[in-house]
This record gives structure tokens, C-alpha cells and sequence, in this order.
């Protein structure tokens, strides 16, 4: 039943190519898109003419890529990565990112390591590499291929791109795989103690790999200068390693180290963020970040999360209240309290996060749902989310489009 009406539109589609309108506009997409649906029906001799009458047309473009990504789309569904590579980097024009990433998408989870190095190489060739899709599509389709030494290589290609955080994923996946001593070594250099970006490193370890954490700890601990920077992240993450590690004894020394409230409040949340409520010292520097916490905004809504992911409901919506009044004291008070949305979201906390996104001004509390949005889709929330796309202005940068993204990301594509 299916199969026949699969057919039917692919005829009609077929048909309509033939008309004085469509022979206005570039006949490849069409084309690859109508001629792989025939390869996948089984069709391959009617297909195969079709994508190869799309490549052979997909230049001139308008638009760098607009053809190209779409033909590059159609072969890696039939399977021909490789030919889907050399189309998409092969134009007249240099590849373009805004079209780029939906290729990769398409491209990355069929590929295998050998087609990911050849992708990456054609696109370096262009100019086209430096792109967060294509650095973080490759990693996970080598995560998920296990090839480990193929993935940290991959990193090595993007040289105009922060890694920071694909390292840790790979960090991650290492340890998952029960390769503790590997996760530490792809992150050796980044794990010695010369820079205070050592330390999110240390949390990433302490996080999945405790025991191999352990040796980095100590060189860490060890390194004052590090320590006296006064780098929020590094005191951060270095305190939150050591609650992991269950070394509080170096938590509370960097605790009496540091010399402003700010800095012993990212102690202190470093610690709270890490451990577990249920934890016999949770309260307890709890309650010292409370008591000596700054008055700021950003403060504010990071212990009102904190609070809220304790079960603190009342303390939560105290420290909630002041985020809010904070904010809309700021400049740009609307941006201030997306952002406070944001954090309780991040905490698991939707109702703190509905109560920041409702102070939002009216005219301006559309636009600056995406951190309650995507809190509710990767919750499976959908008839929350219809209620936030229906408020939203049903234009082309309204709620169709913020609808549309979400399920591209619903689908694990990407794309505009």
C-alpha cells in the first residue's frame, strides 16, 4: 500500500519536471531527490539515470551549494557516500556553511572512518572545514564506529574550532567503553597543569574515570600559580574534580586560598553542582554559599538552581524572585531573564524557569522561549511545546521556524 503511493507521487513528481515552471529553476535537486526514492523502491536502472542527469546539472548555482547539498543528500540515503562528498566539494563555488550542515548530517552517521577522512580533507581543500556540524558529526559517527585513534585524530583537522568540548564527549565515550587509561591519555596534554583549562579537563576525568583522575589531581593540586589566577572556571571545576574525587580536604583549602566572595562562591557551586543532595555535606556548603552569597544576578539564578535541584522549593523561589528583580535592573532586562530561564532549566527546574520566561516583557516573550522550548522537547513535552510555538508570530522567523528546527533536531538533522 505504501510502496504504491510512493510510486504514484514519484511519477507525478516526474511529470511535473516537464512543466514551464520548473524548467525556470535548476533541475537537480529535483532530480537526485526523485531518483534516489526510485533506487530505494528497488528501481535502480530509472534512479540511477536521474542522479546522474542531477550531477552532471548541479552547477551553475545561485546560491553556493543550494544544488549540490541536495544532490550530496540524495546519494548518501542510496549509500554512495564518497560520490556525495566529492558533489558536495566539488562545485565551482567554495562550499557554503548554510548549506553544509544539513550534508553533513546526511553524510556523517553512513559514513565510515576512511569516507570521514576524505570528507574532511575535500572540504579543507576548500576552505570549508572550520565548521562545528561537520566537527561534531565526525565524532560521534567515529564514537560510535569505536575508532578511537581515528577520533582523536579527527580533532587534530579543525584548527580554527575550540575542541574543548569534543574532547570531553570523547573523554566520555573512552570511559563508557571500559578504556578508563585511554580516556586519560587522549587527554594528557590538556590534563598537565600549564593552563587553568586543565582543570574542566580534571572534572570531565573525575566525572567518568575517578581512579585515572586521581595522579592529574595531585600535579593540579600542586600547582599554586594555577590556583591564584583567580580563573572562575578553573576554581569551578577544580572544586567540583574534588568533590568527585571525594578530596573536599583541597575544596575547602582552595575555599580559604581565594580572596573575593565571587571567587568562593564558584567553590562553593563548584562542589554543590557535583554532588548529590542526598550527600552528608551538601547542606552544609549550602548553606555557606548562601550566607555569603554576592548580590548579582547571575549568582542569584545559579544558587536558585542549585537550591531547587536540592529539593530547597522555598529557598529556590526566594532566590529565583531576586534573579528576576536583578535583571530587570540590566540594560537589556528581557536577555538577562531568557538567560535566567535558561540556568533554572538547566537545573530541572521548568516551573522556575516558566516563572523567568513569564517576567519577560509581553511584546518580547515570544522571541526568547528557546531555553524553555528545548528543556520541554528533551522532556518529550510536546503539548507544552505547541503552546509556546502557538504564541509565537506565525512568520518566517516565528513559530514555523522554531518548530521546523526542532524537528530537524527531533530527527538528528541539521540544517535551516
Amino acid at each position: 500500500m505504501q510502496t504504491g503511493i510512493l510510486r504514484r507521487r514519484l511519477r507525478e513528481a516526474e511529470k511535473l519536471l516537464k512543466r514551464k515552471e520548473a524548467k525556470a529553476r535548476s533541475p537537480a535537486p529535483p532530480q537526485a531527490m526523485i531518483g534516489a526514492g526510485w533506487v530505494l523502491l528497488g528501481e535502480k536502472e530509472q534512479g540511477e539515470a536521474l542522479l546522474a542527469s542531477a550531477i552532471a546539472k548541479a552547477d551553475p548555482e545561485h546560491n553556493a551549494s543550494e544544488n549540490r547539498r541536495v544532490v550530496a543528500e540524495a546519494l548518501a540515503a542510496v549509500g554512495r557516500i564518497r560520490e556525495a562528498i566529492d558533489v558536495l566539494a566539488d562545485g565551482e563555488k567554495e562550499p557554503s556553511w548554510t548549506e553544509t550542515s544539513a550534508a553533513f548530517s546526511a553524510i556523517c552517521p553512513r559514513a565510515s572512518a576512511a569516507e570521514l577522512k576524505h570528507l574532511v580533507t575535500k572540504m579543507k581543500g576548500r576552505g570549508a572545514h572550520n565548521e562545528f556540524s561537520l566537527l561534531d558529526r565526525g565524532l560521534e559517527r567515529l564514537i560510535a564506529l569505536k575508532e578511537w585513534d581515528a577520533a582523536r585524530a579527527w580533532l587534530e583537522e579543525f584548527d580554527g574550532l575550540s575542541k574543548s568540548a569534543a574532547l570531553v564527549r570523547l573523554m566520555t565515550a573512552l570511559a563508557a567503553a571500559g578504556e578508563p587509561a585511554r580516556a586519560e591519555a587522549v587527554a594528557k596534554d590538556e590534563l598537565a597543569p600549564k593552563y587553568t583549562s586543565c582543570a574542566e579537563f580534571l572534572l570531565a576525568l573525575a566525572r567518568v574515570a575517578p581512579q585515572q583522575a586521581a595522579g592529574p589531581f595531585e600535579k593540579i593540586a600542586k600547582a599554586s600559580k594555577l590556583h591564584k589566577e583567580g580563573d572562575h572556571a578553573f576554581l569551578r571545576n577544580f572544586a567540583g574534580a574534588a568533590a568527585r574525587l571525594g578530596r573536599f580536604e583541597a575544596a575547602e583549602k582552595l575555599e580559604r586560598q581565594v580572596e573575593t566572595p565571587l571567587e568562593r562562591f564558584e567553590v562553593r557551586t563548584g562542589v554543590l553542582a557535583e554532588l548529590d543532595p542526598e550527600h552528608a555535606k551538601w547542606q552544609e556548603w549550602f548553606t555557606r554559599t548562601r550566607e555569603e552569597l554576592p548580590k548579582q544576578r547571575r549568582t542569584s539564578q545559579q544558587l536558585a538552581g542549585l537550591a531547587s535541584r536540592g529539593g530547597l522549593t522555598e529557598v529556590a523561589a526566594t532566590l529565583l524572585e531576586q534573579a528576576i528583580e536583578l535583571a530587570r535592573e540590566e540594560g537589556y532586562p528581557d536577555i538577562a531573564l531568557e538567560e535566567v530561564s535558561g540556568v533554572l532549566a538547566e537545573h530541572g527546574d521548568l516551573t522556575g524557569a516558566h516563572r523567568a520566561f513569564m517576567a519577560i516583557s509581553k511584546g518580547k516573550r515570544s522571541y526568547r522561549n528557546q531555553p524553555l522550548l528545548a528543556a520541554c522537547q528533551a522532556r518529550g513535552l510536546w503539548t507544552a511545546v505547541l503552546e509556546l510555538l502557538r504564541a509565537m508570530p506565525q512568520d518566517l522567523n516565528g513559530g514555523p521556524s522554531r518548530g521546523l528546527q526542532m524537528l530537524l533536531k527531533q530527527t538528528e538533522r541539521d540544517g535551516f
